[in-house]
């Protein structure tokens, strides 16, 4: 990644950004961060995807 950053912190970054331009409220807006307690890596992203997909639709990752 350039400079260093995860994908996932030029995400939130984008969508900050683009909320912020197409805000339709008054006052500032401060997103919340979640703290992981350490950089998040692509793979850990695909892992929790993948483990949400299997409690919700079995180990086939497919619906029912």
């Amino acid at each position: 990644m350039r400079e260093g950053r995860p994908e996932s912190e030029y995400f939130r970054e984008a969508f900050h950004i683009a909320a912020l331009r197409a805000r339709r409220w008054s006052g500032d807006w401060d997103m919340p961060e979640i703290g992981f307690g350490g950089p998040v890596s692509d793979d850990d992203v695909r892992a929790a995807v993948a483990e949400a997909e299997d409690r919700k639709y079995g180990s086939s990752g497919h619906a029912a």
